[in-house]
């Protein structure tokens, strides 16, 4: 999770249930309101194809970069969420 003084990033994971691989992230985007209450305002999905490896970091990008260009934020607010992820990803 990632969180900046105006949104929270979460981001989650689901697996083939017969192969027992991860195949999907999930990252979703969601404007912090009054008190802790939070609203949705992007969600991104990034998917392994049959023979791709899972690669946590790719998929994260990948769903974070998605749930960005959903969100509508300026590229003040995006830069300042992609700033946060590389930071607590070092």
């Amino acid at each position: 999770m990632l969180r900046t003084d105006d949104f929270v990033v979460r981001f989650s994971y689901r697996e083939n249930k017969k192969k027992h691989v991860k195949q999907l992230t999930i990252c979703s985007i969601n404007q912090i309101e009054e008190g802790d209450e939070t609203m949705e305002i992007g969600i991104g999905i990034a998917k392994c194809c049959t023979g791709d490896q899972f690669l946590k970091a790719k998929g994260r990008k990948l769903a974070l970069n998605r749930a960005l260009q959903n969100s509508g934020l300026g590229k003040e607010q995006r830069t300042e969420i992609w700033n946060n992820y590389f930071q607590k990803s070092k």
